[in-house]
């Protein structure tokens, strides 16, 4: 090989080097599975590939990130929900036992024997009274068996649950008064 040839290949070699490196390439165009190896060798030269390596590498870093985030939140969640279907079991307990009271100053109520017209009026207005409460026991008993009892319910469900409760001792001293 001569001179002048070494000399011309030289510099179409740079010429073509300076092009390669020399075009503008952004890390979102230096996707390797595309652009075969002049858009490649250009990439590596102008650090495309390090720029798109390094981005995704945040990118990766970040959705980690949002991982654990979102990690915790589910233990979070999973701790309410636990603690809220412990206090729906203990609710339903009570409404329970509620029914079990019902049923016993009923049964006590019954077996009473009122001597006078006015003594058996009153015994059965507690009676009416008591079967109102019992139906409503008994709704109260069918709300709270629901699986998905959100938390308005629950608490609606443990006011309706007091004030039942309230509304038996008030009958129960009632009957006292009468006996």
């Amino acid at each position: 090989m001569n001179n002048k040839e070494y000399y011309f290949i030289s510099i179409v070699m740079a010429v073509v080097l300076l092009s390669i490196g020399g075009c503008a390439t952004t890390p979102e165009e230096c996707d390797p599975r595309a652009g075969g190896f002049i858009k490649g060798v250009s990439c590596k030269l102008s650090g495309g590939y390090d720029e798109r390596v390094k981005q995704r590498e945040g990118t990766l870093a970040q959705l980690e990130q949002e991982k654990k985030a979102l990690e915790t939140a589910k233990g979070s969640l999973e701790t309410k929900h636990t603690a809220k279907s412990q206090l729906v079991v203990e609710e339903r307990e009570e409404v329970r036992q509620l029914g079990i009271q019902i049923e016993t100053f009923r049964e006590r109520l019954d077996s009473v024997t009122m001597k006078s017209k006015q003594e058996r009026k009153n015994k059965q207005a507690l009676l009416e009274q008591l079967t109102t409460l019992q139906t409503r026991a008994d709704k109260l008993k069918a709300a709270l068996s629901e699986s998905s009892i959100d938390t308005l319910e629950y608490e609606q469900a443990k006011q309706e649950n007091e004030r039942l409760q309230k509304e038996l001792n008030d009958l129960m001293a009632k009957a006292a008064n009468i006996q």
